[in-house]
């Protein structure tokens, strides 16, 4: 099945998709509670955003092995360097956070 992956700094992307791929990319081995987190996200994801990859993996004998070796697959293919990252954000202070507001513009937090 051909998967067209939108890339990793797209603003379409949860946060939480870009944070599995960056972990998959990053840690050798990942622990049980990664695999968990990084698998329930991915399929949360597919499931909403890929409904054709998602019925895909459901006809699967293996599941869980060809979404694990796509989630790697686009982590390594994505270009980004999470140590790069990690550097960046950690020099960059206390960042403003962020809400939606109903449509799919962020606005400012304000408390409220």
């Amino acid at each position: 099945m051909k998967l067209d992956l939108p890339n990793l700094n797209s603003e379409d992307l949860p946060i939480d998709v870009i944070q599995a791929v960056l972990l998959t990319k990053s840690a050798v081995n990942l622990t049980d509670e990664q695999n968990f987190a990084v698998a329930s996200t991915m399929l949360a994801y597919f499931q909403v955003m890929q409904p054709n990859y998602w019925n895909f993996l459901r006809r699967l004998g293996r599941p869980m092995a060809y979404l694990a070796g796509t989630v790697k697959a686009w982590a390594e293919q994505s270009g980004l360097d999470p140590k790069a990252l990690s550097s960046s954000i950690s020099k960059a202070g206390t960042a403003p956070r962020w809400t939606t507001t109903g449509s799919k513009h962020m606005e400012p937090y304000t408390g409220r």
